[in-house]
């Protein structure tokens, strides 16, 4: 009887299984290109950023692809700081992270640790949220990765603006203005180029904000970022009230309110609705101001922010000096110097010591050489060799038997 040709059999077998594998090689990219659109696609609101990150999750998980589930977990923790969902957002973020370890996804580590920092910035907790920056930073200084580096200076810059300490704020985003300019990374500008208007704001010079702030806005209209489009047009908002032109305040305060109220972005509705209350009180409509300071309270409730909790509680105070009653103005009173004190305590000199050394970072920028992030390394190479070495070890089996 004619005995089968083993090795022809062994190459068809090792033939299919290198298809099964290149097969799943394309499955897994593009899973990576989707999750990629998902990740820069800023007109996306919060909500369907999550439904399309769960999608996304689910596959991934049905193709055991951890890189997928790690960056699903990811953006739907984004998604959900958004929305003002700091337990939900938390909760996303830190099974992220045990995946991302346990895998040893590097880099994907650091973006972990940056967006759980970003959660702490809901909850007011100041300390965590350094400790999870310092994390970040000492994995993207060790990769060298310029682009995400750029994300912490910029973070590090926001607590010390959080902090008043606009010399250092300034600092860290010059730093990042430096790196995205080189970049051509305007998404990244525009930030920039809002936060330092800010701190134009806090110096007294309104001219100077509103020009930024303008910059800022055409390149958010060019990126379509409506995110930050949003923020841009609110900030530039609060710049006409401080100079006392109600109308211009009203009009961008309000395109602003309705980026965030048509793309349920609750995490900064809250303090649009109470710049709106603002120039309804310099108006001296009080009825209409009332109604958005309480909106706004009822989304506060719901997202527990402490920074947003002080300006509400401001408002209400500069609105019932004026129209009383006496009851009520001592209520917000007490309760905006509580939390007042409450955010005085979290500006321990300790914590800000936990922040890396301007000129550490400086000096850093200076030496790094502009590289690309570690991507995942697959393993279908080796899983090919491992094939290989098994057919042929079959084949020899056999001819020994024979």
């Amino acid at each position: 009887m004619k005995q089968p040709n083993i090795l022809k059999t062994n190459i068809a077998i090792l033939l299919m299984l290198c298809s099964s594998v290149n097969l799943l090689s394309q499955d897994t990219t593009w899973v990576k290109e989707q999750l990629e659109q998902v990740r820069i696609n800023t007109e996306l609101s919060p909500q369907d950023r999550i439904d399309r990150a769960t999608e996304l999750f689910v596959v991934s998980r049905d193709l055991n692809f951890e890189r997928g589930i790690i960056e699903s977990y990811t953006l739907a923790g984004r998604g959900y700081v958004h929305i003002g969902n700091a337990k939900l957002a938390q909760e996303s973020f830190n099974i992220a992270l045990e995946h991302a370890i346990s895998s040893n996804q590097t880099w994907l580590t650091s973006d972990v640790y940056y967006y759980l920092a970003e959660t702490q910035y809901l909850t007011g907790d100041r300390e965590k949220q350094i400790d999870y920056l310092n994390r970040s930073y000492e994995i993207r200084k060790e990769i060298n990765d310029e682009d995400r580096l750029a994300e912490l200076y910029k973070a590090y810059g926001n607590l010390y603006y959080t902090i008043e300490e606009d010399s250092m704020a300034t600092a860290y985003y010059r730093l990042t203005e430096g790196i995205w300019k080189r970049k051509n990374n305007l998404d990244g500008l525009a930030a920039i180029y809002n936060n330092l208007g800010l701190i134009a704001t806090r110096r007294g010079d309104v001219g100077e904000h509103n020009a930024l702030m303008w910059k800022s806005i055409a390149l958010n209209k060019q990126t379509g970022n409506i995110r930050n489009l949003a923020t841009s047009y609110g900030n530039l908002g609060v710049g006409y009230y401080t100079l006392n032109l109600l109308d211009s305040a009203w009009y961008h305060s309000y395109r602003c309110y309705e980026i965030r109220k048509d793309n349920n972005m609750r995490d900064h509705m809250a303090g649009s609705l109470i710049d709106l209350g603002d120039i309804k009180t310099a108006e001296q409509d009080y009825e209409a101001a009332l109604a958005y300071y309480k909106e706004s309270q009822q989304i506060i409730i719901e997202i527990d922010f402490k920074e947003i909790y002080l300006k509400l509680y401001g408002s209400l105070v500069n609105l019932y000096k004026i129209t009383g009653p006496a009851s009520e103005l001592a209520h917000y009173d007490s309760l905006y110097a509580y939390i007042s004190d409450s955010i005085e305590r979290s500006k321990n000199d300790h914590i800000v010591e936990e922040i890396p050394a301007i000129e550490d970072v400086q000096a850093q920028d200076a030496e790094m050489e502009v590289a690309e992030p570690v991507e995942e390394k697959t393993n279908y190479l080796w899983l090919i060799i491992v094939i290989v070495l098994v057919a042929v070890g079959a084949v020899f089996a056999f001819k020994r038997k024979r």
